[in-house]
């Protein structure tokens, strides 16, 4: 595996930038979000664990984007709906891969 737990062959398949968003979107849900057996974290917390792990675990050229859009992804889905969450998904998807 190298940085950002991608293996070699991931990164010459050019998984890699796919992966590295995902690593940071799904770790901000697991923490914001609550389950079954734990409370939803608050977004100061989240992030201080997002900025503790960016460039071991995080790649901090995503953490980059990512910080300039996290309070308000987090204030929508705190806020939101299931169709709310689904939403988000889709706007940002088309602002950022152009869909």
């Amino acid at each position: 595996m190298g940085r950002f737990g991608l293996s070699a062959q991931a990164r010459r398949r050019g998984d890699t930038l796919a992966a590295r968003i995902f690593a940071v979107a799904d770790v901000f849900d697991a923490l914001c979000s609550k389950r079954p057996y734990k409370e939803p974290m608050g977004f100061s917390a989240a992030m201080a664990i997002l900025e503790n792990d960016t460039g071991s675990h995080f790649d901090p050229s995503v953490m980059v984007v990512f910080r300039k859009m996290a309070l308000d992804i987090f204030n929508r889905l705190a806020n939101g709906t299931e169709n709310d969450a689904r939403q988000l998904l889709e706007d940002r998807v088309r602002q950022h891969f152009e869909m």
